[in-house]
């Protein structure tokens, strides 16, 4: 094994084997917590809180996705690298 596919391997296998499950968790977990927000338009408790809570819940599931893009990145980033595509960066 040459240098460079010692140096991209780390990054593949801690996507596809770390990353994108613990991502995918994240989601299923997530999605009732959220859409039971979202089917009562939930608000904050307190008189002058948030107004609409149901929205920054929303956030958890905007965060999985962009976690499991991030990780795509990598992953092709390292396909190129370990190709010897020289845009790789």
């Amino acid at each position: 094994m040459n240098g460079k596919m010692a140096s991209g391997m780390p990054t593949l296998g801690a996507s596809v084997k770390m990353l994108w499950p613990v991502t995918f968790l994240i989601l299923i977990k997530a999605w009732p917590y959220v859409a039971s927000s979202w089917s009562i338009l939930e608000r904050s408790p307190e008189t002058s809180g948030i107004p609409a809570v149901f929205l920054l819940k929303s956030l958890i599931l905007v965060f999985a996705g962009l976690l499991a893009l991030q990780g795509l990145s990598m992953v092709l980033s390292q396909i190129g690298v370990l190709t010897d595509k020289k845009n790789h960066e």
